[in-house]
């Protein structure tokens, strides 16, 4: 499967440092760093224009999109995070998101499993049912 990626920021972030219009704009702000995202701090996303590439620079680095969500909404700067965790955030106010008209690259989901001739039905099961959810 696949997931939507979201650049987001807290309101108050926002409204003490502004709400970056372009691409390069990121370059004037605090973002995070998620080291699980293959390109880092390269984040790559598709504009208007195109496709982009930018290296973005941050204080904060962490390998979990939780950690990233929670810098954000510590009104700390702006993060790239999958949709699903913060969908919420955004469905609520609490983040907020920004350069809308820029979608940044998704983000891969797989399951990985030993391939044999006697998987297990527990984990065909639950790769049934991981697939099925993440269709939503």
């Amino acid at each position: 499967a696949s997931s939507d990626l979201v650049f987001c920021a807290s309101p108050q972030y926002l409204q003490q440092h502004g709400v970056p219009q372009t691409p390069d704009d990121l370059l004037e702000h605090s973002c995070f760093i998620d080291s699980n995202f293959r390109h880092g701090g390269n984040w790559l996303f598709t504009g208007p224009n195109g496709p982009m590439r930018l290296d973005v620079k941050g204080r904060l680095r962490a390998n979990s999109a939780s950690a990233i969500r929670q810098f954000a909404l510590k009104d700390a700067g702006i993060g790239l995070c999958p949709a699903f965790v913060v969908g919420e955030d955004l469905a609520t106010g609490r983040l907020v998101g920004v350069l809308d008209q820029y979608r940044p690259e998704s983000l891969g989901i797989y399951a990985v499993y030993l391939e044999n001739r006697h998987l297990s039905a527990k984990i065909r099961v639950f790769v049934d049912f991981m697939r099925d959810a993440l269709k939503s």
